[in-house]
């Protein structure tokens, strides 16, 4: 008897023990950059850690492109397709994407990442962003490519042995012209599909299999897009609303002073940022 109740002990001990041994799925909200590096960290070399770009890794400095100043760039946009054709905006918006000052939103994750592909994490970049031919332009991802570039983000290096790849399967068709998501050295370019969706079709995809997933955006759709995804997959995940763009106070812009600068801008080819930015 007195065995039976022994083991029946060791056999409740081990069942608490391995409950409280697996990692939980969460859903976290924060703008504070230590509470999203110390999450980082724990990433070993069984996790995928997953970055979103825009407002995430960079942002654009011109106070018009901030979310609380977004009436103000419908009204621009709006302005625009008044005074120009498609054809024209289009050349217009990569003339000027080559011209945005971006800065970073966390000057540390250029080297948070680095340790993390240093543990062995692999780290992947998973964007929105069109990719494929645009206009005049054959690859219109190169647009987001050099964007990334200045800050030293290498997320080829988690994928060295992952040969690139075209999701065929998943087209997405805008203003009548017909785009593929693609895997490019480390980068996920969604092409506007639904990132969950993409996610799974990547992990199904590639050969490697991780025991965890944590995924950086600054948008609930998206991290409510990929937790769906891992909760699916059985992947224990931490998802991370990154907030703190959205919530970085910045002056608030006019219509009239926006306007003049695209017309000025349409005139001179040149994008002159307010020095207040």
């Amino acid at each position: 008897m007195q065995n039976f109740v022994r083991y029946f002990g060791f056999a409740i001990l081990g069942i608490v023990i391995s409950c409280t041994s697996i990692k939980k799925s969460e859903i976290i909200s924060t703008d504070k950059d230590e509470r999203v590096e110390n999450i980082l960290n724990e990433a070993d070399q069984n996790t995928l850690v997953i970055f979103d770009c825009d407002k995430t890794l960079f942002t654009y400095q011109d106070a018009l492109f901030h979310p609380n100043n977004s009436e103000v760039l419908k009204k621009v946009l709006s302005y625009l397709k008044d005074k120009l054709d498609k054809e024209a905006i289009a050349e217009l918006f990569i003339e000027t994407r080559k011209q945005y000052p971006i800065k970073l939103v966390n000057k540390n994750f250029p080297t948070v990442i680095q340790n993390l592909q240093a543990k062995g994490a692999r780290v992947l970049l998973l964007t929105t962003h069109f990719a494929g031919k645009f206009r005049t332009m054959e690859r219109i991802e190169d647009l987001r490519k050099a964007e990334i570039s200045p800050f030293n983000f290498d997320f080829k290096k988690s994928w060295r042995d992952c040969p690139n790849f075209t999701f065929h399967d998943l087209p997405k068709v805008k203003d009548g012209i017909t785009f593929y998501p693609k895997f490019d050295d480390g980068i996920i370019f969604a092409c506007r599909n639904e990132k969950g969706i993409i996610l799974k079709h990547f992990l199904k995809h590639i050969p490697m299999r991780f025991s965890r997933i944590i995924f950086v955006d600054d948008k609930m759709k998206n991290i409510h897009s990929v937790f769906g995804a891992c909760q699916e997959l059985k992947i224990p995940c931490t998802c991370i609303e990154y907030t703190k763009v959205k919530n970085t106070k910045v002056r608030v812009v006019d219509f009239e002073t926006e306007r003049k600068r695209f017309d000025d801008f349409i005139k001179t080819k040149k994008w002159k940022s307010d020095s207040e930015d």
